[in-house]
């Protein structure tokens, strides 16, 4: 997921520099832009862009909505043993459009994944004394079995490929860079520049993977739930 990380933070400054530098403005005056407009105007390919467009509908049910609002309602059944009242709930609520929502939604999301770590790095620095002493046994483990010949071992034999997979797919899956959702949001943002928006969405994967998914296994490592056979939100 790093290395994902680490490529993801190019390809999503790329993308999102081409939705500043190809979007316009709709009838209602607000800035749209996106792949769609710059396959289209920069690369003159309609094909494409309808392409983009229709998988893009696609994809927003399963990675925009159904997974996260799976991984809440299994939590909710964990803790409540229903998940009646967060689907009444949720429904109502992910479904209404109200001014604003794109500025308000950015300040929310910022506003949680910054409490969401801090809540984890306390819990490993000063939270609890068996994690914060693990925590650096955790990290030297994460590179000792990196490196190690077992792990050559194991990549010659194609495991490899498979944790390449599951990488990749998991970081971009934390951050989207390159499946180009993110420049829809970004073209829409009043200040404009290129550039900017582009160091904004580095920003955003260092935030998301590096540091947000980090401090999250660091808490599986160190608390020893990784081998009790729970997964997921357990």
């Amino acid at each position: 997921m790093w290395v994902a990380a680490l490529f993801g933070m190019m390809t999503i400054f790329g993308e999102n520099v081409l939705g500043c530098r190809y979007r316009q403005k709709n009838k209602k005056g607000e800035w749209v832009g996106g792949p769609m407009y710059y396959l289209s105007k920069g690369l003159h390919s309609r094909f494409l862009a309808g392409l983009f467009s229709v998988a893009c509908i696609f994809s927003s049910f399963g990675m925009g909505n159904m997974t996260q609002a799976n991984s809440i309602a299994g939590a909710m059944e964990l803790d409540f043993g229903s998940t009646l009242g967060y689907g009444n709930g949720a429904g109502p609520v992910g479904g209404s459009d109200y001014p604003g929502r794109p500025k308000k939604d950015s300040r929310v999301y910022g506003k949680d994944c910054a409490l969401y770590e801090c809540i984890l790095f306390n819990w490993l620095s000063g939270g609890h004394r068996g994690p914060r002493r693990q925590t650096a046994q955790v990290f030297e483990a994460v590179f000792h079995e990196a490196f190690q010949f077992k792990a050559a071992a194991g990549g010659g034999a194609g495991f490899a490929s498979a944790a390449v997979i599951q990488g990749i797919s998991k970081g971009t899956f934390s951050n989207e860079a390159g499946l180009g959702s993110a420049p829809i949001i970004y073209a829409a943002a009043e200040e404009g520049d290129g550039i900017k928006q582009g160091m904004w969405g580095i920003f955003q994967v260092f935030a998301d993977t590096i540091v947000g998914c980090t401090v999250t296994a660091l808490c599986i490592l160190a608390s020893g739930v990784l081998d009790s056979g729970l997964t997921g939100v357990a």
